[in-house]
């Protein structure tokens, strides 16, 4: 149903005015020229409807509209009777400049500028305060009306009829309030489900609300099956690991409810409370029957047909801070009962002990193996905000995690921002920056080799070609090549563990080119020797001569090519790491450790942190390249021994 968002707007301030006034009904029209009729259906509870237009009368002491003259056109828009061509062209010579009069059959009639350029309405007093548009309402509607305000809505008979202010000032204009349809409920009263977090349908709460002061029973669509609704919402929690974050509730007594819109056809798929509803739960069309508690004042309880509780009804609202509904029902009379008695003693705070969920460090809620959730005592307070509205805060014991604690017996080299220990995360992160450097040399060496071995071993074009490639690759700058693959993995939202092995892959095809050049130059002065023409006089196929005489022989400087490459490529990682480009978090490694204080004060502040991992690193690269030199000077055969 369509409706004007500003009608709807005044309808808290509508119900008080009714409120203040004892009536049952009242009526207003929009700028859509639909009307909404607001009914008290019982108490604390108020129903909108919306209705078409259906004119039927206008009745009042001040001048009535005629028509529209319109000078363009040269045309007359009467509003109700014809009065016929005469008056036409009586309209046509008078209705010009700023207004005036004139007369007609005996008449005066009045005109001033309409809203369209060329445009006069027309108006004069009535015969009759009663103008009928069809046959006349009879004399007990008109003994209503002489007493009726605008906004009033009069009963005669089985009809209603709305009255209005009509244009014409003084008078009002009445509609037949037939075919109203209702669309919207307003209500003080809250919905408690028995089960906590069992989503209600649009359809059940405007039903039900409907049936507090109807006929006490009403169908609408729900989730019968509450037990294993209840059961696979704590696995989803658990699947998901959303636990409350805190038990503070905020209460409100007596404040109007938003509006619940009518239903659609189709079992509803939004409810309100989030991504902890299961996808599997099941709607289905049930009677339900609604009754006052026997217990407690002002509630109704809301049953299914066999008469198990399902819901209540409650004016006094108990929800989270956070306006989720996902407390026990227990909790909430326990809360209520403890704010009626600080209203009747008019005491500023109680306390209250109560079990709420347990939370884990991380503070999320904790289950059992059967998935039931586990609960503690908790001392609570409830504190009066205002005359209608309490607070509940919860003490609830969490640990909390030690950020960037400092090296202690627990924590040898302290902890980072997110609580990790710091020593670990260098052992874990030493994982990966190793691995890094080993997988891309070993990527490097692999498309070298295989390059390098068929330029070396082919020559002429094939060696050219190659050799072109290479000077490509020498072209293309390392560092903003790896910076630009680092912000298109960024812009992607790449998954860190993918990133890495992008990275490496990055990183090894841009590397091959000084592989390939060695190898190539090794093989052109190794293929005219003598045992390589002893192979090729045998019959050897190419591919055994290349990978079996050749490129053992290119092993002792790859070998030492490759262990000096490892510092620098590990020096790279941690480079663009650092920058926050390279491995992400949650992901360590020791270039992300450095990049997680990066800033001046952190790396003033957290020193432990970071001058261990630079350290590290240092030592690293220079290791390397001293195996590197050392391995260098064995293979060398004009070494001295």
């Amino acid at each position: 149903i369509k409706y004007n968002r500003s009608a709807v707007a005044k309808t808290n301030s509508n119900i008080n005015s009714m409120v203040k006034a004892g009536k049952e009904s009242t009526v207003t029209q929009a700028a859509d020229e639909m009307l909404y009729l607001l009914t008290k259906e019982g108490e604390s509870v108020y129903s909108l409807k919306i209705a078409e237009p259906v004119k039927v009368a206008e009745f009042g002491t001040g001048n009535m509209r005629v028509g529209l003259w319109d000078g363009v056109k040269k045309d007359f828009i009467f509003e109700r009777d014809n009065l016929g061509a005469d008056f036409v062209k009586a309209a046509s010579e008078n209705c010009k400049g700023k207004g005036g009069s004139f007369e007609f059959e005996g008449k005066t009639y009045t005109f001033k500028p309409g809203s369209a350029k060329k445009t006069f309405d027309v108006y004069t007093e009535p015969d009759d305060p009663f103008r009928y548009y069809g046959e006349a309402l009879g004399a007990e509607f008109e003994a209503a009306a002489e007493n009726a305000k605008a906004g009033d809505v009069l009963e005669i008979g089985e009809k209603k009829y709305a009255v209005v202010d009509a244009a014409d000032k003084g008078n009002y204009s009445v509609f037949d309030l037939v075919d109203a349809k209702p669309f919207m409920i307003y209500t003080q009263y809250g919905f408690d489900t028995c089960v906590a977090s069992l989503p209600l349908s649009d359809s059940f709460k405007l039903n039900a609300l409907t049936a507090v002061y109807g006929e006490g029973s009403f169908e609408a669509e729900a989730i019968l099956n509450t037990e294993a609704f209840a059961k696979e919402l704590a696995e989803k929690a658990i699947a998901a690991q959303q636990g409350t974050h805190q038990d503070n509730t905020m209460l409100g007594e007596e404040t109007e409810a938003p509006a619940t819109e009518a239903p659609e056809t189709e079992a509803p798929e939004e409810t309100g409370e989030g991504e902890l509803i299961p996808e599997g739960a099941v709607y289905v069309n049930a009677k339900f029957t609604v009754a006052p508690s026997a217990e407690r004042e002002g509630v109704f309880v809301i049953s299914t047909e066999d008469g198990t509780p399902y819901a209540e009804l409650n004016t006094m609202v108990v929800r989270r801070y956070n306006g989720k509904d996902t407390m026990d029902l227990d909790l909430k009379h326990a809360v209520r009962d403890h704010v009626m008695h600080m209203l009747e003693t008019k005491a500023s705070s109680e306390n209250l002990t109560y079990q709420i969920p347990r939370q884990d460090d991380k503070g999320r809620n904790v289950y059992d193996e059967d998935g039931k959730l586990l609960y503690e005592d908790s001392e609570m307070t409830v504190t009066r905000r205002t005359e209608s509205e309490f607070v509940v805060n919860a003490k609830q014991t969490r640990q909390f995690i030690d950020k960037y604690a400092p090296p202690s017996s627990t924590h040898v080299m302290g902890t980072d921002g997110d609580g990790f220990d710091v020593l670990a995360r260098i052992m874990y992160g030493g994982r990966i920056s190793l691995m890094v450097g080993f997988v891309v040399v070993f990527l490097e060496c692999f498309l070298g080799i295989i390059m390098g071995g068929l330029a070396g071993f082919f020559g002429g074009w094939v060696d050219n070609l190659v050799m072109r490639l290479v000077d490509i690759f020498y072209c293309l700058p390392f560092m903003p090549i790896m910076i630009i693959v680092g912000a298109m993995m960024d812009a992607m939202r790449m998954d860190v563990t993918v990133r890495l092995f992008v990275l490496m892959a990055a990183m090894g095809i841009m590397g091959w080119a000084g592989i390939a050049r060695l190898v190539r130059g090794q093989i052109l002065s190794l293929r005219e020797q003598e045992f390589m023409v002893a192979a090729e006089a045998t019959g050897l196929p190419t591919s055994r001569r290349i990978f079996r005489h050749l490129v053992p022989n290119v092993m002792p400087q790859l070998i030492v090519s490759a262990t000096m490459g490892l510092g620098s490529t590990i020096l790279s990682e941690s480079t663009l790491s650092f920058l926050g480009l390279g491995v992400k978090h949650p992901m360590a490694t020791w270039g992300s450790m450095i990049n997680s204080v990066a800033s001046a004060s952190a790396m003033e502040q957290y020193a432990y942190i970071w001058i261990p991992v630079g350290l590290l690193i240092c030592f690293t690269v220079i290791a390397f390249n001293f195996v590197g030199d050392g391995l260098r000077d064995a293979f060398d055969p004009k070494a001295k021994r």
